[in-house]
């Protein structure tokens, strides 16, 4: 019973902070460290990938709308402007997800650069997530003194080449927990000159892509590994963070999430500050 109280605070803290400019990796590392959830590195970080699985289908949902209008456009002989949009869109799509796929090259007989996630989200990484969420705080603190600045005239949706760029930047935030895939992203499109009003939207569509491929992958090798996990503690968790993250996704598309970029760079400095502390004490 205290096994699936454990999962279940994790789940939600995962939920709640995968759609937010904080990283959720560094809570479920940080809070495995205080719960002592589990000291298998392989089997903690399949439960995250299935909880970002997660997370990436919440998204996807709640985004269907598009994501269906931009496939059937691919299709489509019209020559439209909105058809012509969709389709750079969905073009946008699997542009997004190209650079993920280079975390899959091995660095080792027995290692792929994508396992060092599972490395880093041990026990004695949390004075790498201390740092990590410190310099996402600053991350914001660029997106925030951007948006003030006030410059070109606003685009309503991220370029191709914009798409590439952030989902490059992204491959960091893929390997080192503390790095916000959400802030990182909102970052590079509001140097872009992204709309601030759509960029919320602009990263959940192309970064749910990237999430899906990156963990769908980890969680069937882990699986064609013979990975040993308890069934009903996974069902718990993914369960979790399909509510809670699709509660905190439904939130999102009605708050200005630019005016919450402040709070959350305090936010990730002052936590990143804590769990440095914390490391020397546990």
């Amino acid at each position: 019973m205290i096994e699936y109280i454990k999962i279940l605070i994790l789940a939600i803290f995962t939920g709640v902070t995968a759609p937010l400019p904080t990283s959720s990796a560094a809570h479920y590392s940080f809070l495995n460290c205080v719960l002592n959830f589990s000291s298998d590195e392989k089997l903690f970080g399949f439960y995250y990938s299935c909880f970002m699985l997660a997370f990436s289908v919440a998204v996807i949902l709640a985004l269907r709308k598009i994501y269906i209008k931009s496939m059937k456009a691919l299709f489509s002989k019209e020559k439209d402007r909105l058809t012509r949009a969709y389709k750079e869109r969905q073009k946008n799509i699997f542009l997004s997800v190209i650079p993920t796929l280079l975390l899959f090259i091995p660095v080792s007989k027995d290692m792929l650069l994508a396992d060092y996630f599972e490395k880093f989200l041990s026990a004695n990484s949390l004075l790498i997530v201390a740092a990590t969420s410190i310099i996402c705080g600053f991350i914001l603190v660029i997106a925030i003194w951007y948006m003030k600045k006030g410059v070109n005239l606003k685009k309503r949706g991220a370029t191709s080449t914009e798409v590439f760029r952030m989902s490059v930047y992204n491959l960091v935030s893929f390997a080192v927990p503390g790095v916000s895939k959400i802030s990182v992203s909102a970052t590079n499109l509001l140097i872009c000159d992204v709309d601030s009003k759509v960029i919320t939207r602009e990263v959940f569509m192309y970064l749910a892509p990237q999430v899906l491929v990156f963990n769908l992958i980890k969680v069937i090798r882990a699986l064609i590994s013979g990975l040993v996990f308890d069934p009903v503690v996974l069902i718990i968790g993914v369960a979790a963070v399909a509510l809670s993250g699709g509660l905190i996704i439904s939130l999102s598309g009605k708050v200005n999430m630019k005016k919450l970029y402040g709070f959350f760079s305090v936010y990730s400095i002052v936590f990143g500050i804590f769990v440095g502390v914390i490391s020397f004490v546990i």
